[in-house]
């Protein structure tokens, strides 16, 4: 199915092969006769005998930790864990390798990728990580030596007995994944090495088959197959398979299981789903736990006595429920300084996708450990951010941390972050349960089944009972599940498609009349021959289909996508972001709503570094802030005090402005620091009072107060009732949340209270409900003809008389858009005039019919500065478009303007977004 392809990396020319499987273990017999007598002369030992299999070694996934991304479906051609990979669980190596590097299969140095290696670079290999399970090392001045006071044998002994690999030497790494045991995987743990629980995992159990690693991984000059689906590179592309001569031969044939039912699984259901029900289970005859890693928190550090290290708070689990995907080998994980990806159906960004989906004939469906973690983001940079684990590990501080990893990564330390969710989905192949636990039919296929949600992975009806009934007969009622598949699939050969939005071809059923099998075409793609920048325009990408394109992505590799593929967009893509320079090829495709995916077009550009090296960081800020001026009036008849002024100056820019009522001190983040200068200030009580007014600065310095002294005296006797003045909403409505459109009060001292009710019964003055500031909206609870009332109170507690205003909510039916968006407004901060900032706004559908936006413009008396990327677009439902809004300030002053967006949605027709900036000379 795929071609030959060579790569370079380190000694050898990799030759991925798509031949059958071949198993050989390169290297010497257990207790070979040409080791008897061998003394313990350092790693020449090895290389006096075995120069070619350390060259071979060298070359390999296991040491150069990055590879060919034959399966990756996104990013460079070569990726790995050494340069390119980020995760949800230590994020990436860059500043870490100390840590990490404690698996590598090498003496400290972190791998060189030497065309032709030096000696010293096969003296850094470690053969005996692999080929001893009794030897341990021990790190000294940055270098890995034999730790022979924890071994019960001497290092003369352990090369006189090298052995092959044994699953104990595998584990020691592949275990501890994530900084502990079974904390990456969920299904491999020091326990496969040695228990004899059957129930555990029957095929690494000793009393089971007690197989070893490279009976299922085939081994071929030191490169080993298999990967799961957030490995990134391929080392040796022999595929896996359960049914094999010697391991369950007729499995996957027509008939190689009891059950016609079951033998019509194995071609769309892989073996592990079935026989895999749950994972992170404890084997029984081990004292330790074989949980899992479920969600990581980088915010909250926690000290780990027996690593003497800050490590970020784990949540573990056990005895999990494995999720479902469609997969077909192929995978989207995320790289370094990769654009970020926001999984609107997850709600967190992604780092890991299985590729795959129920209309693609190569996948099939498999279980997967899903897992999420809260790690650092620069929304600016739009990419995650490598935290420094060095720096986090030493110092358990998150936030030097993070500044430690952007220069790491090459930008400032005051580039701005927030903490988000992740998450990914890792292939669960191992703690296979005997046959008899396997799942059965009920557990997945009935009303009430638990094990997994089908629905949620297309198996729906298309339409409505009655619409898809009636293609073929009249309506006629629902016999059982089983009975309804039998009579119109294995009596009538009917094919999925008549009832469902699927297919299955490959079972020769017949399909429905104007089944749309046909590929949409991509008719131009273009991007710049040169760009000085990783950021490259795509100048024309369009596509025609004979129903209708509904999806546009761009890939850097030939692998087709595939239709569920999580970097599809409703319009097409306008920029593409490389992580590295060099010759670059883009792919376009175009997918329909049917799921049928394109043939590519490609073009190619070549991406010259930027020569100018980046700003060096801002030296720390610690010079305080100084508050000018602050000025209250002497005397007030109100409890709210107007400001006469409240000024401040700073070496590098004020942030943020509090006005207190006592002298301490405020911390930088505590609550109530405004971004603007307050205009007032309301007290509880009357009486002589002092005001102090503070500001910060971006780096959380505080200045000293300046303060200001008043004496509130209320009017006596106040009876006057406040007078509402107006009250307005609108006719009819389409939602049960209606919007108050005028709500106006008057009074001889000063209104301090607005309500609305749905009861003409005057309210009390402390009743629950009142307000300081009028109200936007009121919610109803029913449809239908209503009548609200709106009241106002001052601070003497007299309650005004109401006026009222009558409504007739309408509400939709089902089917319709549902508009929502990340953000209710959106800060620019400080940007100099004539220069650009942009930043992101995602638009939500998170209804069941397609989002059409006719309209988004910036309104208001700045509105000419703004400007958002796109006016109009469609988001499908559960997706979402990424909108981008950029600031072009012409004067030193404040900015303010509205973005009105304006959709199909019933409910919500204008959906608005605050915009702020400040323009700098």
């Amino acid at each position: 199915m795929f071609m030959k392809k060579t790569y370079l990396i380190g000694s050898a020319v990799v030759l991925v092969l798509s031949a059958a499987a071949l198993f050989l273990v390169s290297g010497n017999a257990t207790g070979s006769v040409a080791h008897t007598g061998l003394t313990w002369q350092g790693p020449q030992t090895c290389l006096a005998c075995h120069e070619s299999q350390a060259r071979d070694m060298y070359g390999s996934t296991h040491y150069q930790w990055q590879g060919p991304a034959l399966y990756t479906v996104n990013g460079p051609d070569v990726q790995g864990k050494l340069l390119t990979a980020v995760n949800s669980y230590c994020i990436s190596i860059l500043g870490n390798w100390n840590a990490c590097g404690s698996c590598h299969v090498g003496l400290g140095a972190q791998p060189a990728s030497n065309p032709v290696p030096t000696l010293t670079d096969l003296q850094n290999i470690d053969c005996l990580m692999c080929h001893q399970k009794d030897y341990k090392r021990v790190k000294a001045a940055g270098v890995f030596v034999p730790d022979t006071a924890k071994m019960t044998i001497t290092m003369d002994q352990a090369i006189q007995t090298v052995h092959l690999p044994e699953r104990v030497n595998c584990l020691q790494c592949h275990a501890k994944g994530g900084g502990g045991d079974n904390n990456k995987r969920g299904d491999m743990a020091l326990a496969h090495g040695t228990t004899a629980d059957r129930t555990f995992d029957v095929h690494m159990a000793t009393t089971g088959a007690n197989l070893a690693c490279q009976q299922c991984h085939t081994t071929k000059n030191h490169k080993i197959a298999g990967r799961g689906s957030d490995l990134r590179q391929t080392d040796l592309d022999v595929k896996m398979s359960c049914s094999t001569a010697t391991c369950h031969p007729n499995k996957t044939a027509s008939n190689g299981h009891v059950t016609a039912d079951v033998n019509r699984h194995v071609g769309r259901v892989a073996c592990q789903t079935c026989h895999i029900s749950t994972y992170a289970r404890n084997a029984t005859d081990t004292a330790a736990n074989e949980t899992t890693e479920v969600y990581r928190d980088w915010q909250v550090p926690e000290f780990n006595v027996t690593l003497n290290r800050w490590e970020p708070t784990i949540t573990r689990g056990g005895d999990l429920k494995p999720a479902y995907r469609f997969w077909n080998g192929a995978s989207w994980n995320y790289s370094l300084k990769d654009p970020v990806l926001l999984d609107a159906a997850t709600g967190a960004y992604a780092t890991s996708r299985p590729e795959g989906g129920i209309n693609d004939s190569l996948s099939k469906l498999y279980p997967f450990k899903y897992k999420k973690a809260a790690q650092p983001i620069a929304d600016s940079l739009a990419m995650l951010i490598a935290a420094d684990t060095a720096v986090y590990f030493a110092q358990g501080n998150y936030d030097a941390a993070v500044k430690a990893g952007l220069v790491n990564m090459g930008y400032p330390n005051t580039t701005a972050y927030r903490t988000i969710e992740t998450d990914t989905f890792q292939l669960i192949t191992h703690e296979v349960r005997p046959q008899g636990n396997a799942l059965t039919c009920a557990q997945c296929h009935t009303t009430a089944a638990t094990q997994m949600n089908l629905r949620s992975m297309g198996y729906t009806m298309k339409g409505t009972q009655s619409t898809t009934c009636t293609q073929c007969h009249g309506s006629q009622s629902i016999p059982s599940y089983t009975s309804l598949h039998n009579r119109h699939v294995s009596s009538q050969g009917y094919d999925c498609s008549y009832c469902h939005n699927f297919s299955r071809p490959e079972r020769g059923l017949r399909r429905p009349t104007g089944y749309d099998a046909t590929l949409p075409n991509v008719t131009a793609f273009g991007i710049p021959s040169t760009s000085t920048s990783l950021t490259v325009p795509v100048t024309a990408f369009t596509a025609t289909d004979n129903v209708g394109v509904v999806g546009y992505t761009v890939t850097e590799t030939s692998a087709k996508p595939t239709a569920g593929n999580p970097g599809w967009s409703v319009v097409q893509p306008t920029i593409y972001l490389f992580a590295t320079t060099g010759s670059k090829t883009l792919y376009a495709w175009a997918r329909d709503a049917a799921g049928n995916v394109s043939n590519s077009r490609s073009a190619v550009v070549n991406v010259s570094a930027n020569t100018t090296p980046p700003p060096p960081p801002p030296p720390t800020d610690t010079q305080l802030p100084v508050v000018t001026a602050f000025g209250i009036p002497a005397t007030a008849t109100s409890l709210t005090v107007p400001f006469t002024s409240l000024t401040a100056t700073d070496n590098v820019a004020v942030t943020g402005y509090l006005v207190t009522e006592t002298s301490t001190k405020p911390a930088a983040g505590a609550a109530g620091w405004l971004a603007t200068r307050p205009a007032s200030y309301t007290f509880a009580t009357a009486g002589s009072k002092t005001l102090y007014g503070w500001a910060k600065d971006a780096a959380g310095n505080v200045a000293n107060s300046l303060s200001a002294a008043v004496t509130i005296t209320l009017p006596t006797a106040d009876t006057q009732l406040p007078v509402v003045t107006g009250f307005s909403i609108p006719a009819t409505a389409a939602s049960l949340t209606v919007p108050i459109t005028t709500l106006t009060a008057t009074d001889n001292v000063a209104v301090t209270g607005y309500l609305v009710t749905e009861t003409s019964t005057k309210p009390a003055a402390g009743a629950a409900g009142w307000l300081a500031t009028r109200p936007a909206s009121y919610t109803f609870a029913t449809a239908g003809s209503k009548t609200l009332y709106g009241w106002a109170k001052d601070a003497a507690n007299n309650v005004a008389n109401s006026l009222s205003a009558a409504v007739t909510i309408t509400l939709p039916t089902a089917g319709a858009p549902d508009i929502a968006t990340s953000a209710s407004s959106i800060s620019f901060g400080e940007v100099r005039e004539g220069e650009q900032a942009t930043r992101s706004l995602y638009v939500y559908n998170r209804g069941s019919a397609p989002l059409t936006v006719t309209q988004v413009v910036a309104v208001g008396t700045n509105a000419s500065v703004f400007r958002p990327s796109a006016t109009s677009f469609t988001v499908s439902p559960g997706s979402s478009y990424r909108l981008y809004v950029s600031f072009r300030p012409t004067d030193d002053r404040s900015y303010q303007a509205t973005l009105q967006i304006n959709s199909n949605d019933p409910d919500t027709a204008i959906n608005t977004v605050t915009l702020s900036g400040r323009g700098e000379d």
